[in-house]
């Protein structure tokens, strides 16, 4: 979810398509937000909650190279 259209859960803007336009609408978003501080400050620490670590993101790659070589992962195996 895009912190542009729900701070509340969101932690990024999301670019609806990958063109100059798109950039363009992403980037207006991201200023509309910055100029309410209320709105900014919870995108913020809805963004400095998540988890951001290399370890869950090799996690998450680990899980899905597995996936497509057709091993299934148990919860908490390495």
């Amino acid at each position: 979810m895009a912190a542009g259209e729900d701070s509340a859960n969101g932690d990024g803007f999301f670019l609806r398509e990958l063109t100059k336009d798109g950039i363009l609408h992403a980037a207006d978003r991201a200023l509309a937000l910055r100029r309410e501080p209320g709105r900014l400050a919870r995108a913020r620490r809805v963004a400095m909650a998540k988890d951001s670590s290399w370890a869950r993101a090799i996690e998450q790659y680990e899980r899905l190279f597995l996936r497509l070589i057709g091993r299934q992962v148990k919860s908490g195996e390495r």
